[in-house]
């Protein structure tokens, strides 16, 4: 060792620049001190960087002392400022990562067995989320999928792509897809998410008539799949009440195909000091009074529910300024919608749909209406708990301030958007729907139209009381107890119509002469008492949709 020593001396003295040699052995030397040691590698990397750090400091610092020239002096104490506060921001963060676990958590480097306690914490709440993961499914396993056979035979019913690309479909009244990926519930914090997964569809709907048959498919004589429905329709319906111990509801849709999407309005009217909501007596399966709701048209309104439910709202909600009157100009209250994220609506084609609706009015009941541009009525977005999460292969979108409705036996998702408004003491409410029937032929509806207090909605469906009792099976309806006289305010101008054209008294199409004899053997005896103002109650009688949706804005609102 001392020759070996000898040679490198001789040599430095032959060579100055080996001398630089002797550093690389020092640092080999560190090196075989650390392993020595048994020194944690990550201590000894940081521990000889900050070391490095600090000899330069040290090295600034002893040539402070010996600068006479004041040139360098501004750049050291720079240096040393900057080194000053990085230390001082070090030290903080260090203290701060140890015992806050901010912005980093060290705890696990000091102790070891942090790590492992972390990570056991972590399964045992994965395990708690677990326990709250409620799966609703068909209780026999391995069953062939029914509702998927001939479905092609089924007039009102295509492939996904043929619905969606196709607008000159016989009889299509609308674009509707049926979902098969499981539907998923959330509750995250105060907020309820509602996940669609619009993955590998095949099929969708364009009518009524597909609709009714895919509802006879999917339960005729199929038990397990009405017993699961009912655990469905059970089950989410508490969620929405807030009355369930499971944060999440997984529903799997194999064997029930639910349609989406489907969208309306449940509207606040503050009308004569009182909250009312307009309803419309819907006379086709399921029966009873009905907020605003239609299927969408298109994958916009597919995406983005909030397209379909104001377009149909502007469809089929007519706010007049007076009571009509035969022959005369009569203002119709021009819409004023508040500006939301979600909404991408062509008004313009909106308002086209309701001058439509005008023409068929001037034609058929010599109804003159106007919008008028100077008669606004405005409406406002009522904020709720539950946000719509759409996802697909190709998109994803998100959709708040809604509720949602889950309709296993009709097989039906709607999104509904809660506004207010107010309505002046003369206004006056028609039905602005249009029907195509066969042959292409536009028709009005004339669905009759009331305001129904909140007095009486928030008794009728109180979420403590309030059951899901319906009146037959697939395409029920809702029966509540008769509605108080003074509790309900029904608009005859339609109901006249509809009953002059059943008696001949004024000229009708042959499909109005069939609806509206229908209508009237089933449900006319108590509109014809309402129009001669001689009723005492009306009649309780409610889709599912309208139902649901009233006991979940009034448990939300006493929440």
């Amino acid at each position: 060792m001392d020759f070996a020593y000898q040679i490198l001396k001789d040599a430095i003295i032959a060579v100055p620049a080996i001398k630089y040699a002797l550093g690389i052995a020092g640092i080999i030397s560190v090196i075989a001190i650390i392993k020595s040691f048994k020194i944690d590698w990550r201590i000894a990397f940081f521990g000889t960087v900050i070391m490095l750090f600090l000899m330069v400091v040290l090295v600034i610092f002893a040539r402070l002392t010996q600068q006479q020239d004041m040139s360098f002096r501004l750049p050291i104490l720079v240096f040393i400022w900057f080194s000053l506060l990085l230390m001082m921001a070090v030290a903080i963060m260090l203290f701060t990562s140890v015992f806050f676990a901010k912005p980093l958590d060290l705890r696990a480097i000091l102790n070891p067995n942090q790590k492992d306690n972390s990570d056991s914490k972590k399964n045992d709440k994965e395990k708690v989320n677990k326990s709250n993961l409620l799966t609703l499914k068909p209780n026999i396993t391995n069953i062939h999928v029914q509702w998927k056979h001939n479905i092609h035979e089924i007039n009102g019913i295509n492939s996904h792509n043929c619905v969606f690309e196709n607008d000159n479909i016989p009889q299509k009244v609308f674009s509707i897809e049926l979902l098969e990926e499981p539907l998923i519930l959330r509750k995250e914090k105060d907020k309820l998410t509602v996940n669609i997964n619009r993955k590998n569809i095949e099929y969708a709907v364009y009518n009524n008539q597909g609709k009714r048959e895919l509802c006879k498919k999917c339960f005729n004589k199929q038990e397990h799949i009405v017993n699961f429905a009912k655990d469905v329709d059970t089950k989410v319906h508490e969620y929405f009440l807030g009355k369930s111990d499971f944060n999440e509801i997984e529903i799997i849709l194999k064997d029930l195909p639910l349609r989406w999407s489907s969208g309306g309005v449940f509207c606040v009217v503050d009308y004569d000091n009182r909250e009312w909501t307009p309803f419309f007596f819907r006379d086709i399966e399921p029966c009873g009074w009905n907020i605003p709701l239609g299927g969408s048209e298109n994958l916009q309104e597919v995406n983005n529910p909030w397209n379909a439910l104001w377009r149909e709202f502007m469809e089929e909600f007519l706010v007049l300024a007076e009571t009509p009157k035969s022959d005369s100009k009569i203002k119709v209250r021009k819409p004023v919608f508040p500006k939301v994220n979600e909404l991408t609506l062509s008004y313009k084609s909106a308002l086209n749909l309701m001058n439509k609706h005008i023409d068929l009015r001037r034609n058929f009941d010599n109804l003159d209406l106007i919008i008028s541009d100077d008669d606004l009525i405005d409406y406002d977005v009522v904020e709720t708990n539950t946000i719509l999460n759409i996802s697909s292969d190709f998109s994803s979108s998100q959709s708040k301030n809604i509720l949602v409705a889950i309709n296993p036996f009709e097989l039906g998702i709607e999104a509904v958007a809660i506004i207010k408004c107010k309505f002046d003491k003369n206004d006056y409410l028609l039905d602005g729907e249009i029907m195509e029937p066969k042959g292409g032929i536009r028709e009005l509806v004339r669905m009759p139209v009331a305001l129904i207090s909140h007095d009486y909605l928030k008794k009728a469906f109180d979420k403590d009381s309030f059951k899901l009792e319906y009146q037959g099976l697939s395409q029920a309806s809702v029966k509540r107890d008769d509605i108080p006289k003074d509790d309900i305010i029904i608009f005859g101008w339609d109901i006249s119509n509809r009953l002059s054209i059943v008696e001949n008294k004024k000229t009708g199409m042959r499909t109005e002469f069939e609806r509206y004899r229908k209508w009237k053997d089933d449900f006319g005896l108590f509109f014809m008492n309402n129009n001669l103002n001689q009723f005492n109650q009306a009649l309780g009688l409610f889709t599912p949709t309208s139902a649901k949706i009233s006991s979940y804005f009034f448990a939300q609102k006493q929440a």
